[in-house]
């Protein structure tokens, strides 16, 4: 039979994850006039995020935004009236310009180029010999 020891608080504080160090959201607001997310960091920094960049937020009423809160200590975004959980990390990586977001649009508008030219460049006799 499992047995359960009782934690208190300064243990579990302790423990869990130090969140003085890490980004994390204070309050989060809808600007109306700007279309945007904008979030009160924990370093005393904010930053806007534009709705119509954010996955999920696109087709949001400015009513539902209204009603965003934070979440999970900080580390997360939640708008209740369209269920919508937002990852404070993610949100910084996809908007701000992680390598994998910079290397997928690279990747886009190179398929796009080569469409408008007829697809993948042909290969060479030597190379195409060499990939049969």
């Amino acid at each position: 039979m499992a047995e359960f020891k009782v934690v208190t608080e300064a243990d579990f504080n302790s423990r869990h994850r130090k969140t003085k160090q890490a980004f994390r959201a204070i309050s989060a607001a809808f600007d109306a006039l700007n279309r945007q997310v904008v979030v009160q960091l924990s370093n005393g920094a904010s930053a806007g995020f534009p709705i119509d960049k954010i996955r999920g937020l696109e087709t949001a009423s400015a009513a539902d935004l209204n009603l965003i809160e934070v979440q999970g200590r900080g580390f997360s975004l939640h708008v209740p009236s369209i269920d919508a959980d937002l990852s404070m990390a993610q949100l910084f990586a996809d908007l701000l310009g992680s390598s994998v977001m910079i290397q997928a649009e690279r990747r886009m508008i190179a398929s796009r180029v080569n469409g408008k030219k007829g697809g993948r460049p042909k290969l060479k006799g030597s190379e195409a010999a060499l990939r049969a």
